[in-house]
């Protein structure tokens, strides 16, 4: 059950945060004033799917959490510092 609430949840945030990445990289791509403009207003518009997005990416990570439990090892102690900085990231950065 909890795989698939993991596995549920991360795949409804994706969208969302794959969107504000191309779009931003596009406008990277391309400066032209044009792009920036439409990319910044495309993001405060998107502030409306972006809010309801959180919920789906805490509990991705909630569910992440209690999955690795209490796993050691390697692998699993890179992935919980990659975790971890992800978090810190998300807090970050509104």
């Amino acid at each position: 059950m909890k795989t698939t609430v993991h596995a549920a949840a991360g795949a409804s945030a994706m969208p969302g945060i794959l969107s504000f990445r191309a779009s931003t990289g596009i406008a990277e791509l391309f400066p032209s004033p044009q792009a920036v403009v439409a990319v910044k207003q495309a993001t405060l518009n998107g502030m409306c799917v972006l809010a309801p997005a959180v919920a789906p990416m805490a509990v991705t990570g909630g569910s992440g959490l209690s999955l690795a439990g209490s796993r050691a090892g390697r692998l699993a102690e890179g992935k919980k510092k990659r975790v971890r900085l992800i978090a810190l990231n998300g807090k970050a950065v509104p």
